[in-house]
C-alpha cells in the first residue's frame, strides 16, 4: 500500500489574519469553523481545544459563515479549501505546523495472486516520488482557475 497523495490539513484564513502553527491556533480569541464529524473537526478539537469551535452540519453552512465573518477561518482539507478560497475570492490558505495529513490510495480487491498489487503499488510510487502526481494536481488546478503556486501541495514532503 502506497500513498497516491496527501490530503494536507489546512485553514482558510479571513483577510489580515495571519497564523502559523496549531499553538498560535489554540486560543480563545479565534471563531474556527469546521463540519461536524469530519476529520477536521477531530483534528481541529484535539489541537485547538481553547478556541471557539462552530460545528456546521454542512459545509455550505460553513462557507456563509466563513464569508459573513462569523468565523476567523474554517478547517478542511487543503484541496477542498483551494476552490474555496478561488471561488469565494477571498482568504489565505495555510497548512499549519506541525502539518497533519491524510493519506488517499487506491482500493484493489484482495488476490491471492500479488503481481497486480505489486506493479499497481511500483506505478503509483514512480508517480508519486516522481512528480506525476503533483503535475497532475496542478494541471487540474489550472483547469478549474486556481493558481498552483497559491495551492496547497499533495505531496506530503512539499
Amino acid at each position: 500500500p502506497a500513498p497516491f497523495l496527501w490530503y494536507p490539513m489546512a485553514v482558510l484564513l479571513r483577510p489580515g489574519l495571519t497564523i502559523t502553527s496549531w499553538a498560535e491556533a489554540n486560543d480563545a480569541k479565534y471563531r474556527w469553523g469546521v463540519t461536524l464529524g469530519s476529520s477536521s473537526d477531530a483534528n481541529l478539537s484535539r489541537h485547538a481545544s481553547k478556541s471557539q469551535i462552530t460545528r456546521f452540519q454542512d459545509v455550505n453552512a460553513m462557507y456563509a459563515a466563513f464569508q459573513s465573518n462569523r468565523v476567523d477561518g474554517i478547517f478542511s482539507l487543503g484541496p477542498s479549501l483551494d476552490l474555496v478560497r478561488t471561488k469565494l475570492g477571498a482568504g489565505t490558505l495555510k497548512v499549519l505546523t506541525p502539518r497533519g495529513a491524510l493519506a488517499a490510495g487506491v482500493a484493489i480487491r484482495q488476490e491471492s495472486d500479488q503481481r497486480f498489487k505489486s506493479y499497481l503499488t511500483t506505478c503509483i510510487n514512480y508517480f508519486y516520488s516522481g512528480g506525476q502526481t503533483q503535475a497532475a494536481y496542478h494541471e487540474f488546478l489550472k483547469f478549474r482557475g486556481v493558481d498552483p503556486a497559491d495551492a496547497s501541495p499533495i505531496i506530503k514532503e512539499s
